[in-house]
Formats: structure tokens, sequence, C-alpha cells
């Protein structure tokens, strides 16, 4: 069984991975900027017909994606939506 610490290094490597593709592939994003996220019951159940890696559900991909995005963004607010009520709620991202 993967020990917490084990796990840590998996996220950090995988943060750093994410970060070095972003800033390699994608132009900074200049100005102020609102990512929606779509975090709906169909989007989690949905599947991609290609994937990202591991990453196979459309929620998952769109919320990759829009992390890389945010990465890259001058000033962004990250939001999520799709619940039962149709409302958005900004999310608050560890620093970095």
């Amino acid at each position: 069984m993967p020990t917490p610490e084990l796990f840590g290094q998996y996220r950090e490597a995988l943060d750093t991975a994410v970060k070095l593709a972003t800033t390699h592939n994608v132009k900074p994003i200049r100005g102020s900027t609102v990512v929606f996220c779509d975090a709906s019951q169909g989007m989690r159940d949905a599947e991609s017909a290609a994937g990202v890696g591991a990453f196979n559900k459309l929620n998952q991909i769109g919320a990759l994606l829009g992390l890389m995005c945010k990465f890259v963004c001058e000033d962004c607010e990250f939001m999520v939506f799709g619940g039962a009520d149709g409302r958005h709620a900004r999310v608050q991202l560890r620093p970095g």
C-alpha cells in the first residue's frame, strides 16, 4: 500500500509536469480572465474517446485544461458551475 508521503511525491511530480507542459506550450494570457469549469453530473459521467493520459472523464480533462489556463493567465478567477441550482462558485486554489 502506498504511503501518504509517496502520494505527496506523486502529486508534486504531476504538478511540476503540468506546469512545465503549460509554460512550454501555451503563450501567456494578458489581462483579466475568468475560467468557468463545468462540474455537472453529465460531465462527471461522460468519457472522452481520446482521453488525456490517465484522465478520461470530461470533467477531469476540463479541470486540467482550466488549471493550465489559470497558470498562464496574468490575472485569473477560476469558477465551477453545474450544480442542480445552476449557480457558479469561485474556487480558491493553493498558491503556486
